[in-house]
C-alpha cells in the first residue's frame, strides 16, 4: 500500500468554518499531480485503521483538530512516522483552546492571513495569496523570534513533525504545496515509484504496485495529446507515452527488467 497517507481534516470539515473541502482537493493534486507520489486516506476520526505507522503522513490545513486525533498522530510520530501538518494547531473540534503549538516548543500567537504572504521551505521563499473572504476565514501562527514564516522540522521520537506556520493548501498557490509536498517526502526517506521528467501536472502519472509488476495509469486533463517521459525507479528502464487528450493509458511493466507486459485496450483505460 502507499507510504504517504493524507489524512482528512473531519473536526474542521464538519463545522461551519470549512475550510478543509478546499485543502484537501489541493493536497490530493500537490501529491498526485505535481509531486507524482500516491496517496492513501485516512479520516481524522478513524486513524485506527493505519495497521503501521506510514513513513509519511500529511495533515492539511486542519486548524481544529480532535483531542484524541492528535494524542494518535503524535503516538504514530513518536513510532517513526514523519507527519507534515499546517497551519495553526491549537483548536480542538469544538474550537476550544489546545496547547499543541507548546507542546513542540512553539511560542507565538494565531492572527488572520494577510492578502500577500511568503514563506521559506528549505531555505526558497514561495509566494501565497489569500484574497477574497480569505483574509477574513483563514488564520495563521506567527511563531515568536522568527523573522519570516518558515517550515519547520521538529524531530520527536523516532519520527517528526515537519510544521508550516501558513496554511499553504487554501492560498491560491499551487507551488508551495508541492514544494512542501516534496520536502516532506524526501525528509521522511519516502521513495517514489516512478520519476516523471516532463513537468506536466494536466496528466496524472499513478502507479500501482504488484508482486512482480508496476501499473501505470495516465489520465489527462488537458484538450491537446501530451507526451509523458520519466523513470522506473526499480529497474532504472525510462518511458515515454503518448496520452490522448482527456483519454487515459495504461500500462503494466515488469519491476525488474522494467519491460512492457500489457497494455490495457483504450476502451478499458478511460475507466481507470
Amino acid at each position: 500500500s502507499e507510504d504517504a497517507v493524507l489524512v482528512i481534516p473531519h473536526s474542521n470539515m464538519f463545522s461551519t468554518r470549512n475550510s478543509a473541502t478546499e485543502a484537501t482537493k489541493n493536497a490530493v493534486r500537490a501529491m498526485e499531480y505535481h509531486c507524482r507520489i500516491p496517496l492513501r486516506t485516512v479520516s481524522e476520526y478513524t486513524l485506527d485503521a493505519l495497521a503501521t505507522p506510514p513513513r509519511l503522513l500529511i495533515f492539511p490545513s486542519p486548524s481544529m483538530i480532535d483531542r484524541g486525533a492528535w494524542e494518535k498522530l503524535s503516538a504514530l510520530v513518536q513510532a517513526g512516522t514523519t507527519l507534515l501538518v499546517t497551519g495553526p494547531i491549537d483548536w480542538d473540534r469544538y474550537l476550544m483552546p489546545a496547547a499543541r503549538s507548546a507542546s513542540l516548543g512553539l511560542s507565538g500567537t494565531t492572527i488572520t492571513v494577510g492578502a500577500e504572504e511568503h514563506i521559506l521551505i528549505a531555505g526558497r521563499e514561495y509566494r501565497l495569496g489569500f484574497r477574497g473572504d480569505r483574509m477574513q476565514k483563514v488564520e495563521k501562527f506567527v511563531v515568536d523570534g522568527q523573522a519570516a514564516p518558515e517550515v519547520l522540522v521538529l524531530p520527536s521520537g523516532k519520527g517528526a513533525f515537519i510544521w508550516s506556520p501558513l496554511p499553504v493548501e487554501v492560498s491560491d498557490s499551487m507551488e508551495a504545496p508541492a514544494a512542501l509536498y516534496r520536502f516532506a517526502a524526501m525528509k521522511s526517506g519516502l521513495i517514489p515509484a516512478v520519476t516523471v521528467e516532463t513537468n506536466d501536472p494536466s496528466v496524472l502519472v499513478r502507479p500501482v504496485l504488484y508482486r512482480d509488476a508496476l501499473m501505470l495509469g495516465f489520465v489527462s486533463d488537458a484538450a491537446a495529446p501530451r507526451t509523458i517521459s520519466g523513470t522506473l525507479a526499480e529497474s532504472g528502464k525510462t518511458f515515454t507515452v503518448e496520452v490522448p487528450a482527456r483519454r487515459s493509458v495504461v500500462k503494466l511493466y515488469g519491476r525488474t527488467d522494467g519491460r512492457v507486459i500489457a497494455t490495457l485496450d483504450p476502451s478499458l483505460a478511460d475507466a481507470f
